[in-house]
């Protein structure tokens, strides 16, 4: 396999330091936002759903009830916001949108649990990777060469989930997840090329295995 001497601009060791430290602030980054996700998510049912649509039912009732008693400017923005709800009502109850919403709930919690576990595992790889390239020991490189091309994996799967469920642009899903599959790629052989030279560095013995 073909070894980089450089990262773009820079040397291999301050290229993959920049990866790492990247890489380790948007895992906080993910978790953060996951748990902040975790405690306003209300997983909803579509019986609830429903009954959602029934009280947004009721409160244009009403704005209908109140457009009697009032005039002028006060009757021009009840019309307006009851012509935004109602749009919105149709949609709602058109075939098929409320049990996507229930569907995509769903799916959106199970992303987020699996998106928190890969954030820990992500933390821990790039913690051994700064300390390795730090203090010279490709043995705690190693674990990011391992667990990147596994996480690259697991977010494609679930892009393809979504795409697939969900009837998303096909040509913006296929350009995004190329780009970010091969600049992965590029951080990874970075990553690689400077863990075989440290292994140099040190002396350790060719033929170890990754």
């Amino acid at each position: 396999m073909a070894v980089f001497e450089r990262c773009c601009c820079c040397s291999l060791r301050t290229g993959c330091l920049v990866f790492g430290t990247l890489g380790l602030v948007m895992a906080l980054v993910n978790i953060g936002l996951a748990f902040n996700g975790f405690v306003s998510y209300e997983l909803a049912t579509e019986e609830e759903l429903h009954g959602q649509v029934d009280e947004i039912l009721k409160v244009v009732e009403e704005l209908e009830n109140l457009k009697s008693q009032v005039d002028g400017e006060v009757l021009k923005e009840i019309e307006k916001q009851l012509l935004e709800i109602q749009d919105g009502v149709k949609i709602l109850q058109s075939e098929g949108t409320i049990e996507n919403v229930a569907i995509f709930l769903k799916v959106s919690m199970a992303t987020r649990i699996v998106s928190v576990l890969q954030s820990v595992v992500s933390i821990t790889t790039y913690s051994l990777l700064i300390y390795g390239i730090h203090q010279a020991k490709y043995k705690f490189i190693l674990p990011t060469l391992l667990w990147n091309p596994i996480n690259v994996c697991i977010d494609v799967i679930i892009i393809i989930l979504y795409t697939t469920l969900f009837d998303l642009a096909l040509h913006i899903v296929i350009i995004t997840t190329a780009v970010y599959a091969i600049v992965s790629l590029l951080c990874w052989l970075c990553v690689f090329s400077h863990w075989r030279m440290v292994k140099v560095q040190v002396g350790a013995p060719e033929k170890l295995e990754l």
